[in-house]
């Protein structure tokens, strides 16, 4: 299940990238 998640959640290569779907998200969060 973890693995699964994390996966999906955030891949190898958007952890390591920033501006990716996740860092958007997190990005439009802070500043709306």
């Amino acid at each position: 299940m973890r693995g699964r998640g994390s996966r999906r959640d955030v891949p190898a290569p958007a952890r390591k990238k920033p501006g990716t779907h996740m860092g958007a998200r997190l990005l439009v969060s802070g500043n709306p």
